[in-house]
């Protein structure tokens, strides 16, 4: 396969997979926002710092705060779509890891439901009455929520791509966790706080640009945010790194194959975009749109590169081309109008009840 994946797979397959990357991508970046600001809400929380004001209470903790649980709504709207398409594409070894996972992977459910209204209770003023100690755990209660979640899908890809210890996953009633599954999480958990940092900046422009015609604003968020992406970047290179040497040399080279290695070079620059945007963002201290706008572009191809990476690694492990005439039939069957006219009233709504939140 010489040519760009997923352009190197036949019509069928390679319609689900680029539906599969974009839709993935949107539900990946809003989650993202979730995971890395629980993770910030419980820091601040927990380390209120030496000023007069609180992390906990400073205005990027409560801009977070404010809006993760509708960001949560959003990527669990979102994660619908893909979710359908990894059914098609993959079909006996996704529904066999459910099944292997077994209670593991029903309590995500109830795990979700906690920790949403949990981010409700964290933005109420009822947390303020209730001892030190239940307003320090309970943040960190709910990130730990999350990252169950997150655990349980990086698990289930890993079980889901190695068939050949599927019965004695079953006998045993035991998942093994390898290094390369922390690693996956530590990329995942690292690399949100950068998705965080680029999405709350422009929320902050955007509300200083209301009341101030200049380009840029001058405000001492934008060194936390450059300071927590460039920390969330070096971290998930550092994890890329051990995560890329955990695995077999055959996928190694496939990560530098010729319909792969565009991808690859994508991921990189992205990363390299991101960082000079936020080292220009410290200097200067001033969340400016040139600056913000440079880092969006980074954290774009980066997710893309990442992303498309991701589904690469998979395919190391799954025959695909076996799938091929079960894709062929599903593009047969219809259905795309229903979904298509369903992904953009969803869209409608998300777009409503973002300008209708961000007006109150």
């Amino acid at each position: 396969m010489d040519s760009l994946f997923p352009l190197s797979l036949p019509a069928a397959s390679a319609f689900y997979m680029t539906l599969y990357l974009l839709t993935f991508m949107i539900h990946h970046a809003m989650m993202h926002y979730v995971m890395a600001g629980s993770l910030y809400i419980a820091w601040a929380t927990a380390f209120p710092g030496s000023s007069a004001t609180p992390r906990s209470e400073q205005p990027l903790a409560l801009l977070i705060r404010d809006w993760t649980p509708f960001m949560l709504s959003g990527a669990i709207t979102a994660g619908i779509a893909p979710l359908l398409f990894i059914q098609i594409l993959y079909q006996k070894s996704f529904y066999t890891a459910n099944l292997l996972l077994g209670w593991r992977w029903m309590l995500i459910i109830p795990v979700l439901i906690i920790a949403f209204y949990l981010l409700y209770l964290l933005k109420s003023s009822v947390i303020t009455k209730w001892p030190s100690v239940v307003r320090v755990n309970l943040p960190l209660f709910t990130a730990l929520c999350f990252l169950f979640v997150g655990f349980c899908w990086t698990v289930n890809n890993s079980v889901g791509n190695h068939e050949e210890n599927w019965a004695k996953i079953y006998t045993d009633q035991t998942i093994p966790v390898a290094w390369s599954i922390l690693a996956r999480m530590g990329i995942w958990i690292a690399g949100s706080f950068a998705t965080l940092a680029v999405i709350t900046g422009w929320q902050i422009a955007s509300k200083k640009n209301k009341d101030s015609p200049e380009n840029g604003t001058c405000d001492l968020q934008a060194k936390q945010l450059a300071s927590v992406s460039l920390f969330g970047l070096t971290m998930a290179g550092i994890s890329a790194g051990i995560y890329y040497w955990s695995l077999e040399p055959g996928i190694q080279s496939a990560l530098l194959g010729p319909s792969v290695l565009l991808w690859l070079m994508l991921a990189i620059v992205g990363v390299i975009v991101q960082v000079l945007g936020w080292l220009f963002q410290f200097r200067n201290a001033c969340l400016c749109r040139k600056h913000l706008t440079m880092v969006t572009t980074g954290l774009i191809a980066a997710l893309s590169g990442t992303t498309i990476l991701r589904e690469v690694i998979r395919l190391q492990f799954i025959d695909i081309h076996k799938l091929y005439p079960l894709h062929e039939k599903s593009s047969q069957v219809g259905g795309l109008s229903v979904f298509l006219l369903f992904a953009l009233m969803n869209t409608i709504l998300i777009v409503y009840c973002l300008r209708l939140v961000r007006t109150r």
